[in-house]
């Protein structure tokens, strides 16, 4: 038998064979094995519902502050010049209203005081 070789030569197989258990007990040991461990995948992840969903009817307000990281604008120069962006700080607030069930609104606004450098005016 092919297939009691090759199991054989696996350590696991070589175990069960010291054990007195067959080539097909094997078989069945891992099917079995195989099976539980799904389950319990999959039970781990569809078995509770999401916990930190938002309320119903609910209000948040949210305040931030940051800073913006910048880079070259382009890949080529432009007039001899590669124009960058000048990193500034960046601030704002959210507002959020979650209606009933699934939707939901957000209101964002913010400032940075950002600005591109190394570029031409455009006076010639």
């Amino acid at each position: 038998m092919p297939h009691a070789k090759s199991l054989e030569r696996l350590f696991i197989g070589r175990q069960f064979a010291a054990a007195g258990r067959s080539s097909e007990q094997t078989a069945v040991k891992y099917a079995v094995l195989g099976f539980r461990v799904a389950t319990l995948a999959a039970v781990t992840l569809c078995g509770s519902p999401a916990l930190a969903q938002e309320q119903a009817n609910t209000q948040s307000v949210q305040v931030y502050g940051g800073e913006l990281f910048g880079d070259d604008l382009t890949k080529t120069p432009v007039s001899g010049r590669t124009p960058r962006l000048d990193d500034n700080v960046t601030f704002g607030a959210r507002y959020n209203y979650n209606f009933p069930y699934t939707w939901g609104i957000e209101l964002s606004g913010g400032y940075s005081p950002d600005r591109a450098s190394r570029v031409t005016s455009g006076n010639s």
